[in-house]
This record gives structure tokens, sequence and C-alpha cells, in this order.
């Protein structure tokens, strides 16, 4: 397991502009709703990379499946994304590239999460334009 990289939450956490009642707000996410942290890990022995997102408090987790090779873990209460499960044994991968195959899982299960609890769009649009910040994370594997 890696240690915790921390987030620049000033670079995630922008500004946003909405009008209510015809006033022109300008406001941002709440600081739990942001990811403090995060870190990743292969596990040789099932094959697994797991991406972990680490937040102001933690909550239980009920996992969300994506399409068999990606898995979500969110927050039971809140739904925010902790862990992303991607199944590499099952992909017969000799790497992986997030920003390809894991954002497009992440917008499929997100986008059916976001009709359901619509107030956490923010948090699903901040992991995926962290993933994509982050493009360069690829973990190479070895023929076992």
């Amino acid at each position: 397991m890696s240690p915790w990289t921390d987030v620049n939450t000033k670079e995630i956490n922008t500004e946003k502009t909405k009008v209510i009642k015809g006033v022109d707000l300008h406001v941002y996410m709440s600081p739990y709703d942001i990811p403090q942290a995060f870190r990743h890990s292969f596990d040789d022995v099932q094959g697994l990379l797991v991406i972990e997102f680490k937040y102001l408090n933690d909550e239980p987790l009920r996992k969300q499946e994506g399409d068999g090779f990606v898995s979500f873990y969110i927050g039971k209460n809140s739904r925010r994304l902790f862990k992303i499960y991607v199944n590499v044994k099952a992909l017969n991968a000799q790497k992986i590239t997030l920003h390809l195959s894991v954002r497009k899982q992440l917008e499929a299960t997100m986008g059916r999460l976001k009709t359901e609890m619509p107030k956490r769009r923010d948090n699903y649009d901040v992991i995926g334009t962290f993933l994509e910040k982050h493009s360069g994370f690829v973990s190479h594997l070895q023929d076992k």
C-alpha cells in the first residue's frame, strides 16, 4: 500500500457562480465532499488495483458494481466515492491506464448515482477531474 498523498484542495475546489432568486452567489463545495488525500496499491494475489480517497470523516461503505472489472465503494450515507477496485487479473491486462478504462466506468456508474443522488454530483465530478489530472498514473504489471 502506498502512503497517502495529499490532494491540493484549493486547486480542485474552484469557485462556482449560482443564481439563486436573481442573486449571483459565489459558492464552493463543502470540504467534507473533497478528498483530502489518495493512495493506491496492487494486490498480487487477487490481481486487484485499488485506489482510495480519504475525506475529513469516515463512514460505512457499500459496493457499487461497474462492468464486472471495476467496482466502486461509496459512503453508505453520503454516497461519496471512497474506493475504486480494478480487477486486473480478470482483464488479463499487462498495464492499466486509469484515465481511459476506469474513467469510462466511473462516468457510467457515477452517472447512475448522480441521478439517484443529485446533491453528490460535485463529489463525483471532483473525482473524475482528479483522475484526469493524474492521467500519468499507470500501473505496469508483470506476467506471473
